[in-house]
């Protein structure tokens, strides 16, 4: 019931003219974020990319339309499993930075992990990974976003846009070359995580699902 893998990169700018402060990121240099969907052939089902990179992946997830298509279920087909007692519909696989729901898988926390809930950690990095392999082989096709560019900050969406359409023929065609094969960097945790109030709620049915997936890979082991 796995839809595809989610996450975030930064896309290096110069300053902006105006709120640049926006721009300047964690890591210290000035970016826009790309937010990627992907599928298991490292192809972008969907994307987000000019939120100002002082923004968090979570915060972009939940601004996008990708999160309104998911929250009213018209994004995928409304299919179901029966799964160790619960329904479970397809859902996207995200790292810890994301809000846990019912259509949103991500890990349990480490440090208090039983054996189970470290084994379904670890098939749930297994798929994850695929996004950021994705986001390696874009920039590594296309070296302009990957360093910085200069393009005006109104521009670069148009820009990253192209190249993930082209990157996306690439993969349906088979074109790859020596540069590509990088390994995007993955981000930083939000020490924020669990600043809203109704995290909770959403996350109910979310904890549900995620149990009964990890008693399933543990019985099928």
């Amino acid at each position: 019931m796995c839809g595809g893998a989610i996450d975030g990169t930064h896309i290096p700018i110069i300053a902006p003219d105006q709120y640049h402060t926006d721009y300047f990121n964690r890591k210290g240099w000035y970016s826009v974020l790309l937010q990627g969907l992907v599928d298991h052939n490292f192809k972008f089902m969907d994307f987000d990319v000019g939120q100002p990179g002082k923004c968090h992946d979570s915060w972009v997830f939940q601004s996008s339309k990708l999160h309104l298509k998911l929250v009213n279920g018209t994004f995928y087909p409304r299919l179901t499993r029966a799964i160790e007692g619960q329904d479970i519909p397809v859902v996207i696989l995200g790292d810890s930075a994301y809000t846990l729901s019912p259509f949103l898988m991500k890990p349990y926390p480490e440090g208090l992990a039983t054996a189970e809930e470290l084994r379904f950690n670890v098939r749930l990095s297994r798929a994850h990974i695929l996004v950021e392999h994705a986001f390696g082989r874009l920039k590594g096709r296309w070296r302009c976003i990957m360093k910085r560019n200069d393009s005006h900050a109104k521009n670069i969406h148009v820009l990253v846009s192209a190249c993930i359409v082209l990157h996306n023929f690439c993969e349906t065609w088979k074109q790859e070359n020596e540069d590509m094969h990088i390994r995007d960097e993955p981000q930083d945790d939000d020490p924020f995580e669990h600043q809203a109030d109704h995290a909770q709620n959403i996350a109910e049915d979310g904890e549900q699902f995620r149990a009964a997936l990890a008693r399933y890979f543990t019985s099928h082991h």
